[in-house]
């Protein structure tokens, strides 16, 4: 599933629609069907199916015939359309290699408009392994169940919104860019080395000492990292003499990322998460670098005294900034798929996200269809020409109408009377033939007659 950014460039504007039309038709469809697609992009039938094979055969979409014509974005697909809107939001101007791969993401640099190098991560849950997360992560939180595509925007609006908060307090964390969709853009520290690549440290008690007290920091304002270890942890070395790389080492610069599975101190899994933490670091020292821990941070003694009394004294904690945070992102992301005005959402700008089970405009007026506009930025705004719920009518009557033939066509295949054959071929031809609001034939009518009068025949009707 690597990201080809070379074909990016040749996508075309219909490419661009169909690809939204799929993301809004994914709201209540695991595969969205063809007619759908063509009704919320707005594209005639044949152009539609044309553009559908064109993005097949760049892997943007999968197709899926089986049960009916339906198809359905791949994660490909979903990073062109995050990687438009920011694009056009000027947070990014180019992408390059990738750097890194989890279980969970990937990693690319990239660059801006002034030629500032930054990192873009997607989240691609559900791709090889964790597949526990609905259920080991909030990230449903009331909702029943969701896609993969949907937890991946999830987590991505939940670590960008704890990513600012931290990053506003004060702490050593990357430099949040913006967001979209499933990706997040960030500061690139490209002097720090993750602590899982460094073989050999001069002064390991200054190290982990550092790593200790970032740890029991973050924990004393009110939230939990969850995941703190050596993959997690960038380090930047101080040197007596930067310009001298062999001078003594005067201090090491401890940088923290991946914040998807942060929760609050008031958690009930709050401290066993800390201790987890702790032990990760304390194991990671011990087995690596043959230094031992004498002392570790406690729970109740050394983060729940202090994050009570900051709370009291300052009135807020830096979980319930993060929380609030994050249910912005999500309510922008809801005003702006409902197609909002600027002066009803004035922080919105066009172009934002569609979090498909949050959309209120949509659930209080299911009649109103979704339109894409890709003129602007992206924007998805309510059409009422065509909608899904009368779509699914006419597909209801058509099955009804298609299976009373099949059970027709099944019975005159049968060893049957002559006069039955006979009446069912003429049900079948009247059936394919009939139009409202047309007198019967009086061959018809007599037909009728005989049929009533047959008990055998009767029963078909």
């Amino acid at each position: 599933m690597r990201l080809d950014c070379e074909i990016f460039r040749y996508l075309s504007k219909e490419d661009l629609r169909v690809l939204q039309a799929l993301e809004v038709g994914h709201k209540n469809h695991e595969l969205v069907p063809l007619q759908l697609v063509e009704s919320i992009a707005g594209l005639k039938r044949g152009g539609c199916f044309k553009t559908l094979q064109n993005l097949l055969k760049h892997k943007l979409v999968a197709h899926d015939g089986k049960t009916y014509d339906g198809y359905k974005l791949t994660y490909n697909g979903y990073d062109f359309l995050a990687l438009r809107t920011l694009m056009s939001r000027g947070n990014i101007a180019g992408v390059g290699q990738r750097v890194g791969v989890g279980k969970e993401s990937d990693i690319h640099v990239c660059t801006d408009d002034e030629g500032r190098q930054l990192v873009i991560k997607f989240h691609r849950l559900g791709r090889v392994s964790f597949k526990t997360v609905k259920e080991n992560r909030d990230y449903l939180q009331h909702r029943q169940s969701a896609s993969w595509m949907y937890l991946a925007r999830l987590a991505a609006a939940k670590e960008y919104a704890y990513l600012t908060e931290l990053y506003n307090a004060g702490f050593p964390v990357p430099e949040p860019v913006g967001s979209n969709r499933h990706a997040i853009v960030m500061e690139y520290l490209d002097d720090a080395t993750p602590m899982c690549q460094i073989r050999k440290l001069e002064k390991p008690e200054i190290l982990l000492e550092r790593c200790m007290s970032l740890l029991l920091s973050i924990a004393q304002s009110g939230v939990i990292h969850g995941d703190f270890n050596e993959f997690n942890l960038l380090i930047r070395t101080v040197r007596v003499n930067p310009l001298d790389e062999s001078s003594e080492v005067e201090d090491y610069e401890v940088y923290v990322i991946d914040f998807p599975q942060v929760l609050s101190v008031e958690n009930p899994d709050a401290k066993r998460i800390f201790e987890r933490d702790v032990e990760c670091i304390a194991t990671y020292f011990a087995k690596n670098h043959k230094y031992m821990v004498d002392t570790v941070p406690s729970f109740e003694e050394d983060v729940l005294p202090v994050y009570r009394a900051k709370t009291k004294v300052e009135g807020i904690n830096l979980a319930s900034v993060i929380t609030e945070g994050e249910d912005k992102l999500l309510m922008d992301s809801c005003a702006a798929f409902a197609g909002l005005d600027q002066e009803e959402c004035p922080d919105l700008t066009e172009g934002d996200d569609t979090l498909d089970d949050l959309l209120a405009g949509l659930e209080a007026d299911p009649k109103s269809s979704p339109t894409v506009d890709v003129d602007g930025e992206g924007a998805v705004s309510d059409g009422p020409e065509s909608t899904a719920s009368e779509w699914e009518d006419r597909e209801e009557k058509r099955r009804v109408i298609k299976s009373q033939n099949h059970v027709l066509r099944k019975q005159r295949r049968k060893p049957q009377g002559k006069d039955v054959r006979a009446k069912v071929n003429r049900q079948l031809r009247s059936k394919n033939k009939a139009k409202p609001n047309v007198q019967k034939s009086r061959e018809a009518r007599q037909n009728q007659r005989e049929i009533k009068e047959n008990s055998s025949i009767g029963s078909w009707f």
